[in-house]
């Protein structure tokens, strides 16, 4: 052993040997606290205060914080050991990198991660220190582990109480809490939040991202810091006359996932996830910032019935630190920080389960505004037909008398919505109804059922508090489109609907006609003889529908099925070319869905396919969902969007039949009405907390508590993230998106492989003689041949930081591409002279000229393309090649090819 670890394992005898000792004795109150031995205790509790104190009575008096603090020395000495001896590493370090791999990959069981851990024990050097089971890993960190409070609940959702609490039945429906052998029938874990902010602040690397600029002076909007709501907070909120570093607004994400891969197997958990707004956006939604508060548990195969009692818990916790102090790590002072819950991000189900709302399919279905739909008895769904009460006044559309669902003259003025005094009466009011009928009449008229936890807050204002879900909304109306056009949801009932409302005459069902010997009646003695011979008659199949204009034929699917199997895309896709058209579960995710539109993927599939009229309102839609899901806007451009949203909505009412103006294709009005406010929906899509409540469900291993083991596994994702983020450790192996952060939080400077040298080469003179162009005009200087350096190093592939989108972009060379992948990250596009050209990436290479590194990539030119609608086309073969600097690169482009033709589609 060396000196430093000799002298580090005689201070942890040392301290060893004391915590025994101090096992052995236990403290007296009646002598001020003074240490007896076990012994001897009751020895002298007789001698000196002439009592039979028991011993174990005695022993509760020591203080806890003492017990904690010398339990917490212990383990520090322990992770503070090194690995074995000749290392550098930690016990620490070994044990946050297992716990870390255990607790995201996806459900590897603590068995596994036993074995992995007695396996690296006996192949390091022996004697070492690493724990050979999970149990003893956990045990170690143990008192590193935030809180977890437990409660066991009422199978109806009525009430919780601690776990510790004697109440055995509910006190409101007098359901059992425990089962005959008093294990509790159900049970939930509360992770709070508070200790959490606190170790924040308390880490010096984490707690200066606190003090950079949240609010953009660049005039763009691009978060929800740029909003007026977080701004209204700042100035004359919960924030005020507070310092913007010394706020905590969190955002509350709640949504119902079936914990089991058997679909068939119905039930539903409910994760609650808070984030922390003020965060860096590519911080803010990843899982470790990102905190899970709990998970409500359903029953059997029932999901809970009610979310209250859960959240009355987070709302508690909220209450009681609305103001704290803290220790602030980067100014080493303390601070007065004010915590406060502004955003509720949910979908529609959510929203209702949470704020006490009408469903999806009411008559009242909208939170944001009066709208009342009409019930439709020939598609049996609620209609939102007022889409014209959105535009101007002085808007064409509202004369139309013939081809919209209302044969009159729009004259009603914009929905407002309800104000939060006449909400308050309104959820007074039903709370007072004597019974549930009297409480349905009232949901129906106005969409609100009743008080919920959320309004204990007191800066609680649902209204300018939750906003429309953008993602959800987005992909229902793409996927409703979709089936519609396909035929996969047209049928008669569509078309009798649309002959309810006489639209579409041409398109309207036929009944069928009935031939003469289908008019005969059987006679009496042909009936008994057909009796036990009789065989069942095929039902005749209905005549086939009419034609209709927004309707895609056979061979036009096949057609569309085609074209989207041949898009190329680079990374960071979730779309992947399949024949969407006819399996509509290729478009897997939400993102995908939005990236297959606003890509104008979606677009080319379909070009020529629809009747004019159609297919220029389905472009228009898309586009205009292209415009919402943008990073950043401007003040002037929201008005101008807010009106084209409105307009495509109008026109799709119009031109598609009434079956797709559903609650979301409703909501589509009211997204960027909130931009003002909230700041734009790139800001809050919410496929990144879906991504989280898929982690929960990847780690359930054991059914029937699901809950309960996920939180548990939590505890030590939260531990080890945290050690990632502060920088405590930093000899991971594992890449992941927490991890590149840890670098970038901790200005870690690993080497990029993206950036890996290659080889080096000599330019050809062809290619050095356009660099000498180049530097002639960055440098405004007459070099010559001999003055460049000949010499460069080629790169497989690159990185560069997108501003805008706030991540990396991927690019790689078409030799790499060819055998690396299946994303195509190699086609640009580059203004070279006085034209728009496009490229694939031949080379890329970094050259030296005047002691600077230059990064430049050599292009293979297609032929200057030419305008086809939306897109740009041209010949598929190349006619050149040139050199460009990395910088003037756009990102690559998505394209596709046709009939030896190019199209370059997301331009």
């Amino acid at each position: 052993m060396t000196s430093s670890t000799s002298l580090s394992y005689e201070v942890y005898s040392h301290t060893i040997t004391l915590m025994d000792n101090l096992k052995r004795q236990c403290t007296c109150s009646k002598c001020n606290g003074k240490f007896v031995n076990i012994k001897t205790f009751r020895a002298h509790s007789k001698k000196i205060h002439n009592t039979h104190a028991e011993i174990s009575d005695t022993h509760r008096e020591q203080p806890e914080i003492v017990r904690e603090s010398k339990e917490l020395l212990k383990k520090t000495l322990i992770l503070n050991q090194s690995l074995h001896e000749g290392t550098n590493r930690t016990v620490k370090d070994a044990i946050a990198e297992h716990l870390f791999i255990f607790s995201s990959n996806n459900g590897m069981s603590k068995t596994a991660l036993s074995q992995y851990l007695y396996h690296e024990k006996c192949v390091l050097p022996q004697p070492n220190n690493l724990p050979s089971t999970y149990c003893e890993a956990v045990t170690i960190i143990q008192p590193y582990l935030m809180p977890i409070e437990k409660f066991k609940c009422c199978t109806n959702d009525c009430k919780i109480f601690p776990i510790s609490s004697t109440i055995l039945a509910c006190p409101d429906c007098n359901e059992s809490l425990v089962f005959s052998n008093n294990r509790n029938k159900k049970t939930f874990q509360y992770m709070p939040i508070v200790p959490r902010i606190v170790r924040w602040y308390g880490t010096r690397n984490l707690a200066k991202i606190l003090y950079a600029n949240k609010l953009n002076t660049t005039g763009r909007l691009s978060s929800y810091t740029d909003g007026n709501i977080f701004r209204q907070q700042m100035t004359d909120g919960v924030f005020k006359d507070q310092q913007q570093q010394n706020c905590v607004p969190l955002a509350l994400f709640a949504d119902g996932v079936n914990p089991n891969k058997n679909q068939t197997v119905q039930k539903s958990i409910w994760p609650l996830i808070i984030t922390w707004i003020t965060l860096p956006q590519e911080m803010r939604y990843i899982l470790g910032p990102m905190m899970l508060a709990g998970i409500v548990p359903g029953y059997g195969r029932k999901e809970p019935k009610s979310l209250d009692p859960y959240i009355n818990v987070l709302v508690d916790e909220l209450l009681s630190n609305i103001e704290c102090n803290l220790y602030d790590a980067y100014t080493d002072a303390p601070v007065n920080v004010k915590i406060a819950l502004l955003q509720y991000l949910c979908d529609i189900p959510a929203f209702s389960k949470l704020l006490h709302c009408s469903g999806q399919a009411a008559i009242r279905a909208c939170f944001f505004c009066k709208d009342t739909g009409v019930h439709s008895s020939s598609v049996n769904k609620v209609l939102h037909i007022s889409n014209r009460e959105f535009l101007p006044t002085d808007s064409p559309f509202r004369k139309d008398k013939t081809l919209f669902a209302k044969k009159t003259e729009e004259v009603a003025p914009k929905p407002q919505a309800y104000s939060r005094e006449e909400e308050m009466e309104i959820r007074k009011e039903y709370d007072k109804k004597k019974n549930n009928n009297q409480k349905c009449k009232l949901q129906k008229e106005t969409g609100f059922k009743g008080i919920h936890p959320l309004h204990r807050l007191p800066y609680f204002d649902r209204v300018h508090q939750m906003q429309p879900d953008g993602m959800h909304t987005l992909a229902d109306v793409i996927s409703n489109i979709l089936d519609l056009i396909t035929g996969k949801s047209d049928g008669p009932k569509v078309r009798q609907c649309e002959k309810d409302y006489n639209r579409f005459k041409e398109t309207w069902p036929k009944r069928p006609s009935l031939s003469t010997t289908e008019c005969e009646r059987p006679s009496k003695q042909a009936k008994k003889s057909s009796v036990d011979t009789a065989v069942p008659e095929p039902t005749p199949k209905a005549p086939p529908l009419p034609a209709a204009p927004w309707l895609l034929t056979k061979q036009d699917v096949k057609l569309a099925d085609n074209r989207a199997k041949s898009v190329k895309y680079p990374k960071g896709f979730d779309y992947t070319p399949a024949d969407h058209f006819t399996r509509a579960w290729t478009l897997r995710t939400m993102h995908g869905k939005q990236q297959f539109v606003t890509k104008n993927i979606a677009a080319w599939c379909i070009r020529g396919l629809l009747a004019k009229p159609q297919e220029e309102t389905l472009f228009n839609l898309f586009e205009v969902i292209k415009r919402l899901t943008q990073p950043s806007y401007t003040t002037e451009q929201l008005q101008g969007l807010i009106e084209d949203t409105s307009t495509a909505v109008v026109l799709l009412e119009r031109d598609f039949p009434l079956t797709l103006q559903n609650i979301t294709t409703h909501l589509l009005h009211h997204i960027p009405e909130g931009y003002e406010d909230y700041g734009p929906l790139y800001d809050r899509w919410l496929y990144p907390l879906e991504r989280a409540n898929s982690w929960v469900t990847r780690q359930i291993l054991q059914h029937g508590h699901e809950e309960s083991t996920v939180m548990q596994t939590y505890r030590i994702y939260d531990w080890s993230s945290h050690n990632i983020l502060s920088g405590e450790i930093i000899n991971y192996s594992r890449q992941t998106s927490l991890c590149r952060l840890a670098e970038k939080v901790n200005s870690i400077h690993h080497q990029d492989i993206s950036t890996a040298s290659t080889k080096r080469f000599i330019l050809q003179s062809e290619d050095l003689s356009i660099l000498k162009d180049n530097y002639n005009n960055i440098y405004d200087q007459n070099y010559e041949l001999f003055d460049i350096d000949p010499v460069v190093t080629y790169l497989k592939f690159s990185q560069r930081q997108d501003a805008e989108l706030k991540r990396q972009i991927f690019f790689s060379t078409t030799e790499h591409q060819t055998t690396a992948s299946r994303s195509h990250d190699y086609c640009v596009s580059v203004s070279h002279r006085t034209n728009r050209r496009f490229g694939t990436i031949s080379k890329i290479f970094k050259h030296n000229h005047l002691d600077k590194a230059t990064m430049w990539v050599k292009l293979e030119m297609f032929p200057i393309p030419e305008q086809s609608g939306l897109f740009l086309v041209t010949d598929d073969r190349k006619i050149d090649t040139h050199i460009f600097s990395f910088d003037k690169i756009s990102n690559p482009v998505v394209f596709a090819s046709e009939d030896n033709k190019i199209w370059f589609l997301n331009v």
